[in-house]
């Protein structure tokens, strides 16, 4: 026989399981209605534009072909496929194996010029808007798999690219400075880099996600541009005149960010614009071509992307974090020509609105995606803020990001919630 001590025991652990499921039920409630009040609590970007650029969604490769003639046999091809994939991990570079002689309606052979046509062993690099890079013709005689293996370094590193690499891991961006025929004008572009470089250092403590490392300028020396063929090709001046310097802007994973900036084109002002999208948060509403510029060819091996890991706090490559980065993407506009970046809405740089234009370059021809980079309409790069005072700047505080309404939002929720907590306890005390 159970006892009554027993039964009220048992009475109570069951009116005790009957309140904390009540309390949960509440609880679940209250969170439901707190992300209607304040999605941008709950649902806030991790990320900003500086991040995004590290993940590679391997949607605009650069293709490698290599092609075959006579001599060689499907077991060759097959090998020659496994070599190149095994030497193009980790780039952002595909590859394929095309046979001249039993592959002859391969789409690919339309890329050969009637000079590299009859070559029984070539190379072709192709770049995500169609743009080709000279043939490699190779040597039948010598082994073939080294003669490839030197080109594929060339096109994956080079001393600069190597140490512009190495300082993206841990700064703001870098500011690339190609110099041209006369030492007067790479100076005073030089010192226009500069400026605009202190000016993003002043303002970072206003950055959305705080970044460690300002911009850094780099430069590539007149003298060494024969080592740097590929890069120059990658950002359409391998064919250009050179005499006047060119400003780049590269950040993430050799991420050019907005157009090339050549000669007259380039400001202060116009580097500014330019640097302080890197630094907003993927909030902004900027077309995806603008969040994620079209990247240099490079190789990213385990130890690097551990670097990343640990300065990022996410692992660029978990497939869970692409899918993520590519809903982000998905959200913005699509446009073809992007309208500015007066739609930046967490951009908290203490600037003045700056009216500035490119010039439309001329479309690539059988081009299906045109290129946000290479076109720039003429409209406002509009920063949202007044400057900063010394004291403002030196907190990290201004009066945009105090009165930002998504802050107020998240703080009405989270008192909200706050009390509807001090209710549940209350109630629970009274009735135990």
């Amino acid at each position: 026989m159970h006892s009554k001590g027993d039964e009220r025991f048992t009475s109570t652990n069951a009116t005790r399981f009957l309140n904390l499921m009540a309390h949960i039920k509440l609880s679940c409630m209250l969170l439901v209605l707190l992300s209607f009040v304040s999605p941008a609590v709950i649902f806030a970007c991790k990320y900003n534009v500086r991040d995004m650029g590290f993940v590679d969604l391997e949607d605009r490769p650069y293709l490698l072909t290599l092609y075959l003639g006579s001599p060689y046999t499907e077991s060759d091809l097959q090998r020659f496929k496994r070599s190149l994939q095994s030497q193009l991990h980790g780039t952002n570079i595909r590859s394929q194996v095309v046979h001249r002689i039993h592959q002859k309606t391969h789409p690919a052979l339309s890329m050969l010029d009637d000079a590299s046509a009859d070559s029984d062993v070539s190379l072709l690099l192709v770049d995500p808007a169609g743009q080709k890079y000279p043939v490699w013709t190779l040597d039948k005689e010598k082994d073939i798999e080294q003669q490839v293996h030197a080109i594929i370094t060339s096109i994956v590193t080079s001393p600069l690219r190597n140490a512009i690499q190495e300082r993206s891991l841990r700064i703001f961006s870098v500011v690339l400075l190609i110099e041209g025929q006369q030492e007067q004008k790479n100076d005073r572009f030089r010192q226009m880099a500069l400026e605009a470089i202190a000016e993003i250092k002043l303002a970072m403590g206003t950055l959305p996600k705080p970044i460690s490392h300002p911009p850094e300028l780099m430069t590539l020396r007149w003298q060494d541009r024969p080592a740097e063929q590929l890069l120059l090709w990658s950002q359409g001046l391998l064919n250009k005149p050179v005499d006047d310097p060119t400003i780049v802007i590269l950040y993430g994973r050799l991420r050019r960010m907005g157009p090339v900036l050549n000669g007259a084109e380039i400001t202060s002002e116009k580097i500014i614009s330019l640097l302080s999208v890197i630094g907003a948060d993927c909030e902004c509403e900027l077309d995806r071509s603008w969040l994620q510029g079209e990247m240099i060819p490079a190789k990213w091996d385990s130890d690097k992307f551990t670097v990343l890991t640990g300065q990022l706090g996410f692992d660029t490559e978990n497939p869970m974090i692409k899918i993520e980065i590519s809903q982000i993407l998905q959200k913005g506009r699509q446009d073809a020509k992007p309208p500015g970046f007066e739609a930046i809405k967490g951009l908290k740089m203490g600037y003045r609105e700056i009216e500035i234009s490119f010039d439309l370059p001329e479309s690539v021809p059988n081009q299906q995606e045109t290129s946000a980079q290479e076109s720039v309409p003429p409209n406002s790069f509009c920063d949202e803020t007044p400057k900063s005072t010394p004291a403002e700047q030196q907190s990290g505080e201004d009066e945009f990001t105090l009165w930002n309404p998504l802050y107020v939002m998240g703080a009405a929720g989270l008192i909200v919630l706050g009390v509807a907590l001090c209710i549940i306890i209350i109630r629970s005390g009274r009735k135990t």
